[in-house]
C-alpha cells in the first residue's frame, strides 16, 4: 500500500517514457480514446456504486469486456472505430 492508498508501483519517469507521453499529448486520436475511456471508467463505476449486488455487477462487466475484447481481436474493429484519412 502507497501512503495515498493506493496499490501499485512507483517507478522513476525515464526520457524515452516521457518522450512517448508527450508525443501521445500532441495526437488528438488517442486523446479523444481516452477520454472515451475516462468517461466509460466513471460510468461503469457509477453503475457497479449502484448495483444492490456490486461483486456480481463488477463480475458481469468484465465478462462483457472480455468478450469484446476477444471480438475485436478476432474480427477487427467495429467500423465505426476504424478512422478512414
Amino acid at each position: 500500500m502507497l501512503k495515498a492508498g493506493q496499490l501499485g508501483e512507483v517507478e522513476q519517469l525515464t526520457h524515452e517514457r516521457r518522450e512517448l507521453y508527450e508525443r501521445w499529448l500532441q495526437d488528438e486520436q488517442i486523446l479523444a480514446w481516452q477520454a472515451l475511456n475516462e468517461i466509460d471508467n466513471e460510468m461503469r463505476d457509477a453503475h457497479i456504486a449502484a448495483s444492490a449486488d456490486p461483486g456480481a455487477t463488477l463480475e458481469g462487466l468484465l465478462l462483457v469486456t472480455v468478450a469484446v475484447a476477444l471480438l475485436v481481436r478476432f474480427t477487427g474493429p467495429p467500423l465505426a472505430m476504424c478512422h478512414t484519412a
